[in-house]
């Protein structure tokens, strides 16, 4: 039983296709699927449906350049870091973080693929507040000057 439930396993992972190769890294033809599985794709038309297809490529290339660059830069976040995310985001809700999992459960999405891309978004708005907030900067001149014009 656990040999055909393995081997089944294997055989969907054969069917997979690769559909990008993004530097060191991959994307595959069921994370496109899972993607648009989260779209209503029953009234889109041929040709909307190729654009979509096309923007949510697009969007898993760019996740997938600013996820390599996160991580070349030394930048994880931790289960600590990420249940904390997870208090807030149940305390601005109003619920308890049992109740959070259930209404995420209750909308059909998968937990531990929620917790993956919460991870993901956590670590890319990391990625830009180290790299880019923190490097912006504006002098009192600069500020006098443009108050003046």
């Amino acid at each position: 039983m656990i040999l055909t439930l393995l081997t089944l396993n294997i055989s969907h992972s054969m069917e997979d296709k690769i559909i990008a190769i993004v530097n060191d890294s991959v994307v595959l033809k069921s994370e496109l699927n899972n993607k648009l599985s989260d779209i209503n794709m029953e009234s889109v038309s041929r040709l909307e449906s190729a654009k979509l297809k096309k923007d949510v490529l697009d969007q898993l290339i760019e996740e997938s350049l600013l996820e390599q660059a996160a991580n070349r830069l030394g930048i994880f976040i931790s289960d600590i870091d990420l249940q904390n995310q997870i208090k807030a985001i149940a305390k601005n809700k109003n619920l308890t973080v049992l109740q959070l999992k259930e209404a995420i459960d209750a909308q059909d999405i998968d937990y531990l693929r929620y917790l993956k891309n919460l991870r993901k978004k956590i670590q890319i708005q990391e990625l830009f507040r180290t790299q880019f907030t923190s490097r912006a900067y504006i002098s009192e001149e600069e500020i006098e000057s443009y108050l003046k014009n």
